[in-house]
């Protein structure tokens, strides 16, 4: 995780050298950082589509997690869904067996123990095929899905949970801050979000967003800023 303060810190520093105010505006700050955000994101992923190589950049957004099946087959992406992975549920009679003793003693089910059964994402034209057909239709030991804009489609409809592997959208950093007495923005870790980007990645994102304060910064430039900035924290 890549401290929000730290990049900020950096930043102000490099802009300063180049005549800066003393201080960035908050707003314009949490505004580009924003937007570098989407951008990190956008870059990474465009190298993992060519590659299809997890790094080590990549990996902090990779989650997994249990979404239910609706009645009539559907499984809805999550709210901080960005790209798919992979789909999965699990062994039916296991699964239920879990969820009733579970319920039955109070506590939280357990599914890292159960038989993982692999849903194959195949063509929207290949689902509605095979759905017709009583001979090549999805059943519990051999399901399949097709994507939709809002929605996943399961076959068959009645598997009652799947487990979603994908990429998350990173999480908004935000710069938070108080004023002092000067009027001035002092920063503040309550109110504040940092970069979910892994720490290796931080001098990346001073460079990209200097760029939108109209500087560009040169490598050599942060072996110089590190003292300083951790001064000035």
């Amino acid at each position: 995780m890549v401290s929000v303060n730290s990049v900020y810190q950096k930043v102000l520093l490099l802009t300063n050298k180049s005549g800066g105010a003393g201080y960035l505006v908050p707003e314009d700050f949490n505004n580009y950082i924003a937007m570098v955000n989407t951008d990190k994101m956008n870059n990474e992923f465009s190298r993992f589509q060519q590659t299809q190589k997890v790094t080590d950049t990549v990996k902090p957004f990779i989650v997994t997690k249990n979404i239910p099946i609706s009645s009539n087959g559907k499984v809805l992406y999550p709210n901080d869904y960005y790209f798919f992975l992979a789909l999965g549920t699990y062994n039916k009679d296991e699964y239920i067996s879990e969820t009733a003793k579970c319920n039955d003693e109070g506590i939280t089910p357990n599914y890292n123990n159960i038989t993982q059964v692999p849903i194959k994402l195949i063509d929207n034209d290949k689902f509605r095929v095979r759905n017709l057909s009583p001979l090549y239709a999805g059943n519990t030991d051999f399901p399949f899905a097709t994507m939709y804009n809002d929605y996943i489609q399961v076959a068959p409809r009645n598997l009652g949970v799947c487990f979603m592997d994908y990429l998350k959208t990173p999480n908004t950093p935000i710069w938070g801050y108080t004023l002092d007495s000067f009027g001035l923005p002092i920063y503040d870790s309550a109110t504040s979000t940092n970069f979910d980007w892994d720490e290796n990645t931080e001098n990346d994102l001073v460079r990209m967003v200097c760029l939108y304060f109209g500087l560009e910064v040169r490598e050599y430039d942060f072996s110089k800023l590190v003292i300083q900035a951790n001064d000035a924290q």
